[in-house]
């Protein structure tokens, strides 16, 4: 090293350790070893909980939002859905985090206000961490128009003013 300066580059997602020997040898042909270890380590990506707002009757494909993640290591993370408050109701693309709406049905804000959510996030480091999350969604209220179904009344001949016929019904 005609510098005295020794430049290591790890590989990315190489990890584990190395020893490596540096021998100093002047111009007497005297030298010394120096033992130089070296550990390459993965940090585990770090994701918080995170919640999100979504309008009830939102539509199949909806993107709900994106879950956010770091990794340290700048690694490609990788996400998953652990569990969910009511199974098949979203889903998430596990390149980008992002959560989209797949039973639409399940959207009803008088039947359920929020979903909870269990989101995983892992790096492509080996053994397999997932690092999970708690995600919750919550719907928002929208004013629906009130349905009035087909319905039949019966007049009689001679029926006196005033009287009900009937009581008109919707929801």
């Amino acid at each position: 090293l005609p510098d005295g300066i020794l430049n290591l580059t790890a590989m990315s997602n190489v990890f584990g350790s190395a020893r490596i020997i540096l021998r100093a040898t002047d111009s007497q042909n005297r030298s010394v070893d120096e033992i130089l270890s070296v550990a390459v380590k993965n940090h585990l990506p770090s994701v918080l909980g995170q919640s999100f707002a979504l309008n009830e009757n939102s539509e199949k494909g909806e993107i709900v939002g994106t879950i956010k993640a770091l990794d340290p290591d700048e690694d490609r993370l990788t996400f998953s859905i652990i569990e969910q408050s009511e199974p098949g109701v979203f889903q998430i693309d596990a390149d980008t985090g992002e959560l989209k709406v797949t039973d639409p049905y399940a959207l009803d804000f008088e039947r359920t206000s929020q979903f909870n959510l269990k989101v995983g996030v892992s790096d492509s480091f080996r053994p397999f961490r997932r690092i999970p999350a708690e995600v919750t969604i919550h719907l928002r209220d929208i004013d629906e128009p009130p349905v009035v179904l087909d319905q039949e009344f019966e007049l009689l001949d001679g029926t006196a003013e005033g009287v009900e016929l009937g009581a008109v019904q919707a929801s």
